[in-house]
């Protein structure tokens, strides 16, 4: 005989919203989280979030899929400005655990809670709810600390200690997304071949390349050396967009993937960061340029493929002046990318 024993879970936003935090999230699933947590705990409420920029301006980020409540920037107006006058009073000094979650700013029906993400950024919470109850507020709180310690633990995981970029290790299941993605869209376009191209194609990828960084380690010393990666890496994080993504791929080579973007604006943004490093006066070193090969995410095979072929156009750079950028088609339409360039034993990095 086989007995059949049903048990009925009932299930709450809480506990899947906990389940759900078990798989790396970056930056939007992390504020998404932080939203979610929100809903779960506190009744009827109308949401916005805010990431407070170095001038102390404030900048709606609610990821995508999140609507902003209609009343919530409005009735949170004074927390918001009392919000962010404390997070500049700090001066660039971290908060510790309860200071973190001391400093949120609570008037009658909203709450502004004030969050440093784990890579530094100043975000403001707004909730507006009618009948707020403090062990509402207090369960929040709670599941809001959950979120930063896993998103902590996570970005510790994905991201290079040194430039704090990410590392290598989510490099090619994101190449691989958007060439899936792309292929899927192309299979059944919407309205033609061009938009598909529109689309989808817009995605490029470029490896930069320090050029003579070991005649910098050797001649400065290795202190100096990580101290021009950690500079590199902040100029990468203030020439691109927030949208693209930048990785330490190993040593002195970096990786940028630039999504939703044309042609003609990928180089600019690739030539933009190139002439950003070579006028940039490093300490003690002085002046340093940057190699870069750069390649379209489209219609390759795999993942593996799109940065050979971007390392390829860096290769040619590198055998052939350095500081400059080379785009992979191009090399390839006139000629220039030869199997002399291609392969060889010569050291060139």
């Amino acid at each position: 005989m086989i007995v059949c024993i049903l048990i009925t879970v009932q299930w709450n936003p809480i506990v899947d919203l906990i389940a759900s935090m078990t798989s790396p999230y970056d930056r939007d699933r992390f504020v998404g989280a932080l939203i979610v947590a929100a809903a779960a705990t506190v009744r009827s409420a109308d949401f916005d979030l805010f990431a407070l920029d170095g001038d102390g301006g404030l900048t709606g980020i609610l990821p995508p899929g999140f609507v902003p409540g209609r009343t919530a920037a409005t009735v949170c107006r004074g927390g918001l400005e009392d919000a962010a006058a404390a997070f500049r009073a700090r001066k660039g000094r971290d908060l510790k655990d309860d200071e973190f979650f001391g400093l949120f700013s609570r008037s009658p029906g909203s709450v502004v809670v004030p969050i440093t993400a784990p890579d530094g950024e100043n975000l403001l919470l707004c909730v507006v709810a009618q009948d707020m109850r403090d062990e509402d507020l207090a369960a929040f709180l709670g599941v809001a600390r959950i979120c930063l310690h896993l998103y902590s633990i996570f970005r510790e995981r994905d991201h290079d200690r040194l430039t704090g970029l990410k590392n290598r290790s989510q490099l090619e299941e994101q190449v691989s997304q958007r060439l899936w993605n792309r292929a899927e869209n192309c299979a059944q376009p919407a309205s033609g071949e061009r938009r598909c191209q529109a689309e989808a194609g817009a995605n490029w990828l470029a490896i930069l390349d320090l050029d003579h960084f070991k005649r910098i380690n050797d001649t400065f010393g290795h202190l100096y050396g990580d101290e021009v990666l950690i500079l590199l890496a902040g100029i990468m994080r203030q020439v691109f967009r927030r949208a693209d993504q930048l990785y330490r791929y190993g040593g002195e080579e970096f990786i940028v993937l630039l999504p939703r973007i044309d042609r003609d604006g990928a180089m600019c943004a690739l030539e933009r960061f190139r002439a950003a490093v070579e006028t940039h006066d490093f300490p003690q070193v002085g002046r340093v340029t940057v190699s870069l090969g750069a390649v379209e995410v489209a219609g390759q095979p795999l993942a593996t493929t799109v940065i050979g072929h971007a390392d390829q156009a860096l290769y040619w750079v590198k055998s052939h002046g350095r500081n400059q950028v080379a785009l992979y088609e191009d090399l390839l339409a006139d000629g220039r990318l030869t199997d002399e360039v291609r392969g060889g034993s010569l050291e060139i990095f």
